[in-house]
């Protein structure tokens, strides 16, 4: 099996089969602002949807997103 990273792993794709259980992710977007002499901080955002079926919710298949904001000081790194 392939994602967009690579290969996923043949043990993870039969502990899948097994368990009838799917976890898949997409990262919407990923953007880096540096700090600017007028500004302190910069930003990383990022964001991600995902899918996923669990045994306790048989035949549904849940969706969510992630969205994470991270402050740079001048020097690109996390404060």
């Amino acid at each position: 099996m392939r994602c967009a990273e690579g290969t996923v792993p043949s043990g993870m794709v039969e502990a899948m089969r097994r368990s009838g259980k799917f976890l898949g992710e997409k990262v919407v977007s990923n953007t880096t602002e540096q700090a600017t002499p007028e500004t302190r901080f910069g930003r990383r955002t990022a964001s991600r949807t995902s899918v996923s079926t669990v045994a306790s919710h048989s035949g549904k298949t849940l969706n969510g997103c992630v969205y994470r904001i991270t402050a740079l000081v001048k020097t690109g790194k996390s404060p």
